[in-house]
């Protein structure tokens, strides 16, 4: 054999034998390790820190995630101190009318790492429209819920009413049928839980949004450097408002009402408009109460369905030194259907992905909620508790 041959058949034995004893670990030193997984910070509402962190879990073995529950009532003011002071969290629980408020406190997502092609294949309309409105992603949601029609199927069969209304004029046509009043005029029962501000109608201000949407009411000028609404809006304010004027004929709400969550739970409201979140809560204020839950009224005629959504998202702090990971772990959370499915059967919610969307539909509780997910809309609300 010629010399050169064997030079080369001994080089290549050298490298094989290098690359097993490397590979086996068998030269001190050498040997590959698994990198130690990366540890996250997670701030939130509402959910369980066990189970979050269980489901966080499923995502992968190269995270490590800490989650911390916060009261919702001060989760804002204690998220944006923290954040002010160099402490905050890696990631953060961001709710879907936030973004306008405080995108200047977060990282958005690398292209490398999600597209907004992407997320239009991935998610409903309304997600892009809340958390990635300039074609940056900040945020992805953790679910949605829209605005449902809650109704007291015994004050309908008592009133020999069939179905729920599907239209705002159905609606308000309800409203003499379902009305009690005492022998003094004073109501006793009302209609619905409309024409009241948030006092005692919860989620008013969510409704005269949805109404205005589905008017075609344009919110605020294409720079959001100020509110527009109130050509248009005048007819949508007036349309709410009646409700709670004593001199209308569909009077049925005053401010002297008790809050109402608790009216409809105490059979005291035949309608309210809310969020799916309120069924065990209404189940638990009264367990005896018959009612059911259809779509949102509609405009009449309307060739396009308009819905409302409010839900949480996960976003990643500006402050956090491990932005890259911080996203990769959401990504992966959060596109994957299999652990949007664990996270979201267990905390009953609905899940965002579009992919989940029909099965979701069926659902005999969460159904009609999750039927409007895709026709869900939303406008840019620089502060949204100023709205």
């Amino acid at each position: 054999m010629p010399q050169s041959r064997l030079i080369i058949i001994g080089i290549v034995f050298v490298i094989i034998v290098a690359a097993v004893l490397l590979f086996t670990g068998v030269i001190p030193g050498l040997q590959s390790k698994t990198p130690p997984p990366v540890p996250l910070t997670v701030w939130g509402v509402f959910e369980d820190k066990g189970a979050f962190e269980n489901i966080a879990k499923l995502v992968g073995p190269e995270f490590v995630v800490t989650y911390t529950n916060f009261n919702i009532q001060t989760y804002e003011n204690d998220l944006v101190n923290a954040l002010a002071a160099g402490k905050g969290p890696d990631i953060f629980m961001i709710h879907s009318s936030w973004l306008p408020k405080h995108y200047e406190k977060l990282v958005p997502v690398a292209d490398t790492q999600l597209t907004l092609t992407n997320l239009r294949s991935l998610f409903p309309t309304v997600v892009e429209q809340d958390f990635a409105p300039d074609g940056a992603i900040f945020a992805l949601p953790l679910y949605i819920d829209t605005l449902s029609l809650f109704y007291n199927t015994d004050h309908f069969d008592d009133a020999n009413v069939p179905f729920p209304p599907t239209t705002w004029d159905e609606f308000q046509e309800l409203i003499p049928k379902l009305r009690k009043v005492d022998a003094g005029g004073k109501i006793v029962r009302a209609g619905a839980a409309i024409g009241g501000g948030n006092a005692n109608v919860n989620r008013a201000s969510d409704l005269l949004s949805l109404l205005f949407l589905q008017s075609g009411v344009e919110m605020t000028a294409p720079d959001f450097g100020r509110a527009t609404f109130a050509g248009k809006g005048k007819d949508t304010v007036a349309f709410y408002t009646k409700f709670g004027n004593a001199a209308n004929p569909y009077y049925t709400w005053s401010d002297n009402f008790k809050n109402s969550i608790d009216g409809f739970a105490d059979g005291s409201i035949s309608m309210m408009i809310n969020y799916a979140h309120q069924i065990p809560v209404i189940k638990t204020k009264n367990p005896f109460l018959h009612f059911a839950v259809s779509p949102v009224p509609q405009p009449a005629n309307t060739d396009q369905k308009v819905s409302y959504a409010s839900y949480w998202g996960l976003a990643v702090s500006n402050g956090s030194r491990r932005p890259i990971s911080s996203w990769n772990f959401i990504a992966r959370f959060l596109t994957n259907t299999q652990t949007v499915q664990s996270y979201t059967s267990g905390v009953n919610r609905i899940p965002a992905l579009r992919s989940l969307v029909t099965t979701a539909s069926a659902d005999p509780e969460l159904g009609p909620f999750a039927s409007q997910v895709l026709t869900a809309r939303s406008w840019p609300q620089v502060d949204a508790s100023a709205v």
